[in-house]
């Protein structure tokens, strides 16, 4: 693969800190004063069933999951209106559209996103901006051992394969959308 150039940043942003969102967004504003891409991955997954589920652990949740990416889109959204142009790319879940037991809080989240996604992409349309949601199954990260312990790791998705996912969006013109892909295992069952 060739470097395609470009500069990155790094920002370390606490996504369930309000003010921390705001000054990410008052960074980027400073320093470029755009925003081309989105792409909204910061998530947290804490376990358990209903019945024992503490209601710290729901806030928690949400917090980081929904409010946190509810935010980042308002955010962005004010920097692409203006330019009438931007691509905000949603990581969601497989729970967006499914559940499994034990994971209440996670798919409550997961589910907002998809519902947060479908809103905005409508709102944001005349604008030239696009929106997308992509719902990865078990991906090989740390969430997914404590979700899904019973998963044969050597038949998870790589990380990469997502990242893939993004670029393939990002590759298409402004002429094709794509509202929604989900990425299974493939040892998982087809649809």
């Amino acid at each position: 693969m060739t470097d395609p150039g470009g500069e990155a940043t790094v920002i370390p942003t606490d996504i369930s800190d309000e003010s921390e969102i705001l000054n990410l967004f008052g960074s980027i504003r400073e320093r470029w004063g755009r925003l081309d891409i989105l792409v909204n991955n910061a998530g947290i997954g804490i376990f358990g069933e209903l019945v024992d589920f503490a209601i710290e652990d729901f806030d928690k949740t949400v917090q980081v999951n929904l409010r946190g990416l509810y935010l980042c889109c308002q955010e962005v959204v004010k920097l692409m209106i203006p330019a009438e142009d931007g691509y905000i790319i949603n990581i969601s879940s497989v729970q967006g559209i499914k559940a499994y037991p034990t994971q209440s809080a996670y798919a409550a989240t997961k589910h907002g996103i998809m519902g947060l996604s479908k809103a905005l992409a409508a709102e944001v349309q005349e604008h030239g901006i696009r929106v997308s949601v992509i719902l990865p199954g078990g991906t090989d990260t740390g969430l997914i051992a404590r979700a899904r312990p019973d998963l044969d790791r050597s038949r998870l998705i790589y990380p990469e394969d997502i990242a893939r996912t993004v670029l393939y969006l990002l590759s298409l013109s402004d002429r094709a959308m794509v509202d929604q892909i989900v990425v299974r295992r493939s040892a998982a069952s087809p649809f």
